[in-house]
């Protein structure tokens, strides 16, 4: 399937983690070896630009949580994307301070991250414990606008951008390819969890 052959849906799930289950993720992983979030790219390669991504970010692993992850991830698939997918990537794990924020980008890179098709992201923070750091997808499309979620949706996607949901434990899934950011931080710290549902390639 070519990756234009459906609408890029939002999906959302909410208290997909408990407010306890968030903040243990976040007490647990928020440490000093946390290291500067590269771009998207061959995971061997050192891409880091803080002109393009300012984020700390760590690799780790969570049986349950993977396989809680891998089970939402295909249900959305059944239901609103039916891509081809074989398998989760790692779990990875971002903070984002004061001044941290990423620009616009799609998820799909070079080598190995060419096989990404699905992003699920999860909303480790309080929504009232930061300013800014709001997750906006650009909707290339306003005309094909599928979201049901109004209110996060600007008035018929105008000016092309819709609004991520910002609850606390929320897991947000969305094709790799579209296209979105992470608005500056200018206050707080805001922590989330991200993986992706890996495929053949998109053609």
């Amino acid at each position: 399937m070519k990756k234009n052959d459906r609408f890029q849906f939002v999906v959302y799930r909410e208290n997909f983690l408990t407010i306890e289950e968030c903040t243990k993720l976040r007490d647990t992983l928020d440490t000093d070896e946390l290291v500067d979030a590269s771009l998207a790219g061959d995971y061997t390669e050192n891409l880091v630009n803080t002109d393009v991504r300012r984020t700390l970010n760590t690799l780790f692993q969570d049986e349950n949580l993977s396989k809680r992850l891998d089970v939402a991830i295909r249900v959305a698939n059944k239901h609103y994307f039916n891509y081809d997918i074989d398998s989760i990537n790692k779990l990875r794990f971002l903070k984002y301070g004061d001044g941290s924020n990423y620009t616009w980008h799609t998820d799909i890179g070079a080598k190995e991250t060419s096989l990404r098709k699905l992003t699920a992201i999860i909303q480790l923070s309080d929504e009232n414990e930061y300013d800014g750091g709001v997750l906006e997808f650009g909707i290339t499309n306003s005309a094909d606008c599928q979201c049901v979620d109004k209110e996060h949706c600007t008035e018929k996607c105008k000016g092309g951008l819709l609004k991520a949901k910002k609850s606390q434990g929320t897991l947000v899934i969305f094709p790799s390819f579209l296209s979105h950011r992470v608005t500056p931080i200018t206050n707080g710290f805001r922590y989330s969890i991200v993986t992706w549902m890996e495929g053949d390639t998109f053609v």
